[in-house]
């Protein structure tokens, strides 16, 4: 035990900056350590027994370990080694004295919750429904628990501890019940498991492979984990739902994670932090040929406060990687970071209580860069976005089912843009763009409703208003024309709608007084030149057509 303690020791600190020589030596200490390890914990004969043969790009082989060599290319070894690799392995009994590493398995069947004690690498059968009379003489499961070093070398080269547990149904009369199994490592250090819900066609199933690796970055000096699952049903994977979750303490931080899979697919998923405070590196391989809806949630507990993030990925590709951070932008509004080497054709779900009033963020066809930042307020309220992508709509509310407040930017190319308003009378809404750019935006804060539909070229559009018996309306592209215009800012009892084609304005404005109260005296000044143009207020319930008179 205590040769894994001093690499678990190593792996706690490894979030320390180190230069020059002591870094290279620490890490040359870890991958020695790690191949020292192997070599004690996994006997001769089994090595020995166990050659497994990849075939990549340049028909590399592996041979007689568990590692992988740093030139093997193909990105999906791990989740074959968790499957083929450990497939011999696990059916093999170690001469190792029993009791020598131990762990728990924590299992509930249908509300039955049981605590038992796994031997390091030899057979494990549970009864896991308190029934003698089920299962094969009363054991309703098998489980065979690992714990060996790590060598991960896709997406980053990692050293670190892995543990994994297999989990074989030995019967029918479970199959249909709600259960789970958890194994605990370390005085609940670590915990990973999985959750099969009862109900509609989902069934327990016959054999289940869970793996939690602790990693250490050695390229880029950070912490993570690792998580694979693989599942395998007597009827097919259509239909399953499973839970795939795991926690660690790390320091003075709980961290925990879970993953919802419809349906349950072999998966791996790899987390690494970066450097930067709150941001972490995402990488899902999806070795089934079945998509599947994946919903993550990610807890952390430090200092007795919580942040809670969750992440839906409607249809999962076969490969995905992306960096995501979110952090308190201002008291009531939030900021998030995406980034990515490349696009997906999917929807990204993101809410958190870190983003404020509008926790809630879903972006349709994933961009390369996404960086949005907001103060959903009435007042002095601001929104920025910027995006590296093609067709990609950002939708932001503060509910999913009955939003009050809603900021939505459609059919977006590579753009920057800045919003500000004051949703008041008086009140103005500006809007910055990239020149050449269409854009296509609808805001909501409860009864205030500001949308734009503007094709280029102007970087501007600016409006601003008094609406009363005596009031005025500006409107601003710096004399840059708009091909287009649908410009509405509308309230609950007020409200201007500008309409226009072939459109560019300067410090343009319309003061009026109404006078008696079926007439309008209207004075024009600025610029304004247009092709086509309409003009309507809202006021005492009712439109009001306002310019050309």
């Amino acid at each position: 035990m205590h040769r894994f303690k001093y690499l678990n020791v190593y792996l706690k600190s490894g979030g320390r900056k180190t230069r020059g020589k002591k870094g290279i030596y620490k890490t040359v200490f870890v991958t020695l350590l790690a191949a020292l390890l192997i070599c004690i914990v996994v006997p001769a004969d089994g090595i020995a027994k166990s050659t497994v043969v990849y075939k990549t790009d340049k028909d590399k082989i592996c041979k007689n370990s568990f590692f992988v060599s740093k030139g093997l290319k193909d990105k999906h070894v791990v989740p074959r080694l968790l499957k083929h690799g450990f497939k011999n392995l696990l059916n093999k009994r170690y001469p190792l004295s029993t009791g020598l590493f131990n762990s728990v398995i924590h299992t509930n069947c249908n509300g039955v919750e049981k605590s038992t004690i796994v031997q390091f690498g030899v057979f494990n059968d549970i009864d896991v429904d308190n029934n003698p009379g089920t299962g094969v003489n009363g054991a309703d499961i098998r489980v065979q628990y690992l714990f060996l070093p790590w060598l991960e070398v896709d997406p980053v080269l990692a050293v670190g501890v892995l543990f994994t547990f297999n989990v074989e149904r030995l019967s029918e009369e479970i199959k249909n019940s709600d259960f789970s199994a958890e194994l605990e490592v370390g005085a609940g250090n670590v915990k990973v498991g999985y959750h099969s819900p009862s109900g509609d066609s989902n069934e327990v199933p016959t054999d289940a492979r869970v793996s939690f690796m602790l990693l250490f970055a050695l390229t880029e000096r950070t912490r993570g984990f690792g998580v694979y699952f693989g599942p395998t049903y007597e009827t097919g994977n259509t239909g399953k739902k499973v839970e795939v979750h795991t926690g660690y303490k790390d320091k003075n931080v709980q961290r925990d994670f879970s993953f919802n899979f419809n349906p349950a697919i072999e998966t791996q998923v790899n987390i690494i932090s970066t450097k930067k405070e709150g941001e972490w590196r995402y990488y899902f391989t999806r070795e089934s040929t079945m998509t599947s809806e994946v919903t993550t949630r990610v807890t952390t507990m430090k200092n007795n406060v919580t942040r809670d993030t969750v992440f839906t990925i409607d249809k999962l590709p076969r490969e995905l990687s992306f960096t995501l951070w979110l952090t308190p932008f201002t008291s009531q509004g939030g900021a998030f970071l995406y980034e990515s080497s490349t696009t997906y054709d999917v929807e990204l779900t993101i809410s958190s209580n870190q983003l404020g009033t509008c926790r809630y963020a879903t972006i349709k066809n994933t961009p390369k860069r996404l960086y949005v930042e907001w103060i959903p307020t009435f007042r002095n309220g601001e929104y920025h976005l910027e995006i590296e992508t093609n067709k990609t709509d950002i939708v932001i509310q503060d509910d999913v089912n009955n939003p009050t407040i809603v900021f939505i930017v459609k059919n977006l190319g590579n753009i920057d843009i800045d919003a500000y308003w004051n949703f008041s009378n008086p009140g103005d809404f500006i809007v910055y763009k990239n020149i050449d750019m269409n854009i296509n935006l609808d805001f909501r804060i409860e009864d205030w409703v500001a949308k734009l539909n503007a094709q280029p070229q102007a970087y501007i559009v600016s409006t601003s208003w008094l609406i009363d018996t005596t009031g005025y309306i500006t409107i601003d592209t710096d004399s840059l024309p708009l091909s287009t215009i649908d410009l509405l800012v509308k309230g609950e009892d007020l409200g201007v709608h500008t309409t226009g084609e072939t459109f560019s304005t300067e410090d343009f404005r319309i003061n009026w007084t109404i006078w008696p109260p079926a007439e309008w005296n209207v004075d024009v000044t600025g610029t304004i030149d247009f092709a086509s143009i309409t003009i309507d207020l809202y006021l005492n319930d009712e439109w009001h057509h306002l310019w050309p008179w």
